[in-house]
């Protein structure tokens, strides 16, 4: 009997051993997983730098989709609710913007690529709007992207918006500026000479007046199919305008751009010839009657070699009036 005994208690105490073991192993193995798999951190303790760098992270890997020709994982980055801006239509919902983009991932090479640039996150980290360059198959830029994400509670980024646009300096824009150039330096070269033209100007008529030449100017100059004599009609504006406001320094220097354009250039004797002009007014009003007659007899020079009447008929009177001037007449 006291050998059951002594057997019964060593039993127990076996027991005891193998149930604190299980239980320390449990203990030990809870501090080791809390220790590598932290509790996650709630959305209102996220600073917006965590934010952001989630959202470039998913529009990264949106992109990478395309690469990697996965249109499955495209579609599991948009939103059941997403609008997608075409060229010519709106995609709207995650199933119309699957079929849509379907045939961008047919073939083995994606036709363009896409990265953000530029990230910003609501403070709420609801919404983040990101944005950057799209490239063609070969690198170079031809358009910008501009994507909206939202999240909702603590689950992944979703893509709601999307719409691309053309890139500054693109052709559609610069074809934009190049119209706009056209219109302002015709538009600006007529209402200054309707200034010039015009007999009583105000002190704020001749402001105008000498902006307006200047904007001409400086629009045509802009303009991709601006020619020297474009250049030499605009330059004679410029001195005009400024004789006619009694600076004769400002006058000089542009005729004598005027004149260098059409040397230079080998323009025809009318444009020349109003250089010359233009020169000849500039002197007479710095009061050196010498310089300003010889500058006519080489504009008179240059009108004889006009064989358009029309560019003649131009020349002639100014040329006249000026002489009409200087002779006190």
């Amino acid at each position: 009997m006291p050998q059951r005994k002594e057997r019964g208690r060593m039993r127990s105490a076996k027991l005891l051993v193998c149930v604190l073991a299980v239980v320390l192993a449990a203990m030990l193995a809870a501090g080791l997983m809390s220790a590598i798999s932290p509790a996650p951190v709630d959305a209102a303790q996220e600073t917006n730098e965590a934010l952001a760098l989630q959202v470039r992270e998913t529009e990264m890997a949106f992109a990478n989709t395309m690469a990697a020709r996965d249109h499955a994982a495209f579609v599991s980055f948009v939103a059941d609710e997403a609008v997608f801006f075409g060229s010519k239509s709106v995609l709207r919902g995650k199933a119309a913007v699957a079929e849509g983009w379907k045939p961008l991932f047919e073939e083995p090479a994606a036709p363009f690529s896409w990265a953000p640039d530029r990230v910003e996150v609501l403070d709420s980290g609801s919404l983040a709007l990101s944005t950057g360059p799209i490239r063609d198959a070969e690198g170079k830029d031809t358009g910008t992207f501009t994507s909206i994400w939202r999240r909702e509670g603590k689950g992944p980024w979703k893509i709601v918006f999307d719409k691309g646009c053309p890139p500054c300096g693109s052709p559609q824009k610069e074809a934009d500026m190049q119209e706009i150039h056209k219109q302002l330096s015709t538009k600006c070269f007529n209402e200054c000479w309707g200034l010039i033209e015009k007999a009583d100007r105000t002190p704020e008529d001749t402001e105008n007046m000498l902006l307006l030449a200047d904007a001409s100017l400086w629009h045509w100059k802009q303009r991709t199919d601006c020619q020297p004599s474009n250049l030499s009609v605009g330059y004679w504006q410029v001195s005009r305008v400024h004789a006619l406001a009694g600076q004769h320094d400002m006058a000089r220097l542009f005729g004598q751009k005027c004149l260098a354009i059409g040397q230079d250039s080998e323009l025809s004797p009318f444009y020349v010839g109003y250089a010359y002009e233009a020169l000849a007014r500039a002197e007479m009003l710095a009061g050196d009657a010498d310089a300003a007659k010889a500058h006519l007899s080489k504009a008179r020079d240059e009108l004889d070699a006009i064989a358009d009447k029309e560019e003649r008929d131009a020349l002639e009177p100014d040329i006249a009036a000026l002489e009409k001037l200087i002779a006190g007449e």
